[in-house]
């Protein structure tokens, strides 16, 4: 659930194990940032993880992390125009 109210609106009509997952998550979750290109951001970060995971195709780390930061940075951008 998206807030806390809900939480405690629906504890009772949930599983063990779900209101366990719920009350884990709302001790732990987050908003997400207020991005407008949080999608092309998020996706680029993910990327950017994905290539460094391979290290013997990419060894060049730093390489990866910058094109990946520019991608993230021209989305930004982009969004506030």
């Amino acid at each position: 659930p998206i807030r806390k109210s809900t939480i405690e609106n629906i504890k009772d009509k949930v599983s063990e194990p779900m209101r366990f997952l719920m009350e884990q998550n709302s001790k732990t979750a987050h908003a997400r940032p207020v991005v407008v290109a949080y999608p092309q951001v998020s996706r680029a970060f993910q990327q950017a993880m994905q290539d460094i995971s391979y290290y013997e195709e990419n060894p060049n780390v730093q390489k990866v992390l910058d094109t990946r930061t520019k991608e993230m940075q021209t989305a930004i951008d982009q969004s506030l125009k």
